[in-house]
């Protein structure tokens, strides 16, 4: 599993329902503060869809990716032998 992609798609997730639920009201009142209107809008709505399929997406390929962690140690290292080419030089 992949922990900084999943990560990330949990976030953008979050987001997404963030962004569904997030509410904008104002209000119009007269002089003495009687109400003239009143309206509740969703600024953000139209993101939150796609957060949150990015999201679980994100989510999905982070916990199919396996972890990239490997460790060496100093017996496993293999250095490569020199090869050397032998020339002969022959006198007639």
């Amino acid at each position: 599993m992949n922990s900084g992609i999943f990560v990330i798609g949990l976030i953008a997730l979050l987001l997404g329902f963030i962004a569904y639920g997030y509410t904008v009201t104002s209000t119009d009142t007269y002089f003495f503060g009687a109400v003239k209107d009143s309206s509740a809008k969703q600024p953000y709505k139209d993101f939150a869809a796609p957060l949150m399929i990015l999201g679980i997406a994100l989510m999905i390929v982070g916990a199919a990716i396996p972890s990239v962690t490997t460790t060496t140690k100093k017996s496993e290292i293999v250095v490569p032998e020199r090869r050397t080419k032998t020339v002969t030089v022959s006198e007639d």
